[in-house]
């Protein structure tokens, strides 16, 4: 419950965690894309995407008024913050 009041996740939703650098091999703009698509079936769907790179403001871009409803972005961690997230 810690990590989920530290980003404002609500305590019923089911959390995808991606954990990724923004840069055109990763693709966090997919993700974006798939999470959209599957809150169709699932409302209570919510996306933590950690993580930063050259891509972010094309991934801020897509997710435009979703950032803050279902899409939290918190940036890049340490290597050691990580397994708190996952």
């Amino acid at each position: 419950m810690a990590i989920r009041q530290r980003w404002n996740l609500p305590p019923e939703a089911m959390v995808v965690c991606g954990v990724l650098k923004f840069a055109p091999r990763e693709d966090p703009i997919t993700l974006v894309r798939a999470v959209r698509v599957a809150r169709r079936r699932r409302g209570d769907l919510v996306l933590l995407l950690v993580g930063d790179g050259p891509l972010r403001s094309a991934v801020e871009r897509e997710a435009g008024p979703d950032i803050g409803r279902y899409l939290v972005m918190p940036g890049y961690l340490p290597h050691a913050d990580l397994p708190e997230v996952y």
